[in-house]
């Protein structure tokens, strides 16, 4: 059968249309938005191609539902430094079953989508040099234990800090008891990849350095939470693999960015 000679614009309609088609099917199945469409650049291998800046617009993060155990409980508040004096009541019921209480600060783990939705592999995205930068929380409701929780995380701003500073992009997650509709918590947060700055968008506005105070800590506590509090939900690797934290540029692996306004340094939560 002879060979069909095919005009090349038309050619050039049917890659486009079959590329468009195979882009959809992968927004469709990573819960990407129709901004991935909307936004590509270029062709290569048949897939489209997107810088940083416009995949963390395109991202829309999937639903989330969790429940907490006592367990769960329970390891979150060994993981910040509790249970080191078992005749301390404030302390005693975060991590004994009998009348626990769940610790305010582990809303923070709550309903976490991770970076599922992050299609790096379709973007200049290195998720190696990609930290969690700022965290905050309003707590509405105290948090419940063995009840369905629903999270959902949207993207609130995405910012180019520019060539060799990086990506910033902040997101908001609000959780609610997944029975009664409840709103529990509304999270905050700020990611960054340090990597793929120079793209094009607003900078947005840079906060002011704060100050290191000029005298020696109140406290100081040597707490080995490092391995524990990756069981809390976060299993990013950068936090306990040598070789991948050496590849993100620090020599050893690091505490998680959360975890460092969770350790409680010693003092007894009389809240």
């Amino acid at each position: 059968m002879a060979g069909v000679r095919m005009q090349p614009c038309i050619a050039l309609q049917i890659l486009r249309a079959t590329a468009a088609a195979a882009v959809r099917a992968l927004a469709n199945d990573h819960g990407q938005s129709a901004l991935l469409l909307s936004r590509c650049e270029s062709l290569q291998g048949g897939i489209f191609l997107m810088n940083a800046f416009e995949i963390m617009q395109a991202t829309e993060y999937p639903q989330i539902e969790q429940s907490i155990s006592p367990r769960d409980a329970m390891l979150y508040a060994l993981a910040i430094g509790f249970g080191d004096d078992p005749l301390d009541p404030d302390q005693l019921k975060y991590v004994y079953e009998k009348d626990l209480e769940v610790f305010s600060t582990m809303a923070i783990t709550l309903c976490y989508p991770g970076t599922q939705a992050i299609r790096s592999d379709l973007a200049e995205i290195d998720m190696r040099k990609t930290l969690h930068v700022f965290q905050g929380l309003e707590l509405l409701n105290p948090i419940p234990l063995d009840r369905k929780l629903i999270g959902n995380t949207r993207i609130t701003g995405v910012y180019d800090k520019g060539a060799g500073r990086g990506i910033l992009w902040t997101y908001e997650n609000r959780i609610q008891d997944g029975m009664s509709g409840v709103p529990i918590c509304i999270l905050h947060g700020a990611s960054m990849c340090l990597a793929d700055g120079g793209v094009g968008g607003p900078r947005g506005q840079s906060q002011p350095k704060r100050a290191f105070p000029d005298r020696p800590a109140d406290i100081v506590r040597d707490i080995k939470t490092l391995p524990i509090y990756r069981l809390s939900g976060d299993y990013n690797p950068f936090h306990v693999d040598p070789s991948m934290a050496k590849e993100g540029g620090f020599s050893r692996p690091i505490l998680h960015g959360a975890a460092r306004s969770e350790l409680r340094g010693g003092q007894s939560p009389r809240r």
